[in-house]
């Protein structure tokens, strides 16, 4: 987890909401990506369903916002375009945190 934010507030349930929408967001033109992604996450959570250590919890939550956010802003979803060739769209989200992109 970055060290920025605390866990204040931050439940299982709100990380598992957290990874779904950030996998909706990234593979919402790929059923077959959004779905595998959807099965992961919900497996990884019922791994730990009877997980009662707190500070193991904690870790696990602290994993779940952290897997979020690198979805969010390091993952990007190829096309293939008309001419055969495959596009990407990066958005501000995925250039926040980096060094700016410089045209070529």
């Amino acid at each position: 987890m970055s060290a920025a934010r605390s866990l204040a507030g931050h439940t299982p349930l709100g990380a598992y909401r957290r990874l779904l929408r950030a996998a909706t967001a990234t593979f919402r033109n790929d059923p077959t990506a959004l779905t595998a992604a959807k099965g992961e996450i919900r497996n990884k959570f019922d791994d730990s369903k009877e997980e009662t250590d707190g500070e193991k919890l904690k870790s696990l939550v602290s994993e779940a916002y952290d897997a979020a956010d690198f979805i969010r802003q390091h993952v990007v979803q190829a096309a293939l375009n008309e001419e055969g060739n495959y596009e990407i769209k990066v958005g501000q989200h995925h250039t926040q945190d980096s060094e700016p992109v410089k045209p070529q």
